[in-house]
């Protein structure tokens, strides 16, 4: 059951899509309000929603799983230079959350609107945990409770990514290395390093400068040649 929405930024064609069991005009009212009242859990979209016009539609899908799993891989929008979407939009790698018919999207675009974990266990019939896990993972429940695992491996690299679209600073590996260990509790066991950093990057088409410079710049936001006006 379910269906998919997009929100396609109408200057630059970047896109977020969703999984929802809500009625369109049910859920159109709460992502708009949402949105509006600048309290969305995706950042990168929130961030452009007040610089851009967006275009809102729905898609059918006989399996909401599959369909957004594709499309998530096939335009590549966990690339914030293509999309706003990030890897914990998707349902958990170990299909945990592919148990219950009432999608991460929704339970975090619902929290927005009242921060009661317990109120929505039982409007939603799930367990706190299923839901602060969830919610944890966009950092909208931390309340003497945190899940740490916002991604696993690449999708750390994912991360650095987003976090030169969302601050708009010019950093080198290094730095986002720091910035990625502060902030999502990076695990040693992980090695994550700068070099891993840059060689990611490289690989998927990010620009780089002076690479024989110490600490080079990996990518900037504002100045690399392959980003749209």
């Amino acid at each position: 059951m379910g269906y998919l929405y997009a929100l396609v930024n109408k200057k630059n064609n970047k896109k977020f899509i969703g999984k929802t069991n809500l009625e369109e005009k049910v859920l159109k009212q709460f992502l708009y309000r949402a949105l509006d009242d600048n309290k969305h859990y995706n950042k990168l979209l929130q961030k452009d929603w007040f610089r851009y016009n967006f275009e809102f539609y729905t898609i059918e899908s006989d399996d909401c799983i599959e369909d957004f799993d594709r499309l998530i891989n096939n335009e590549e929008l966990l690339n914030p230079k293509n999309g706003y979407n990030v890897f914990n939009d998707l349902q958990n790698k170990k299909g945990r959350h592919k148990k219950t018919k009432v999608y991460t999207e929704d339970i975090c675009l619902l929290y927005c609107f009242h921060e009661d974990v317990q109120f929505w266990v039982k409007i939603l019939g799930l367990e706190r945990n299923t839901i602060s896990n969830r919610l944890g993972n966009f950092d909208l429940f931390n309340n003497d409770y945190f899940h740490r695992a916002i991604a696993r491996y690449d999708d750390y690299y994912w991360t650095a990514l987003r976090i030169l679209y969302l601050d708009e600073v010019c950093l080198t590996a290094d730095q986002l290395m720091d910035r990625m260990l502060n902030r999502y509790d990076v695990s040693g066991q992980l090695r994550v390093t700068p070099r891993k950093i840059s060689k990611f990057f490289s690989i998927h088409g990010v620009g780089s400068k002076d690479k024989k410079q110490k600490g080079c710049l990996v990518f900037c936001p504002h100045c690399d040649k392959n980003e749209d006006e």
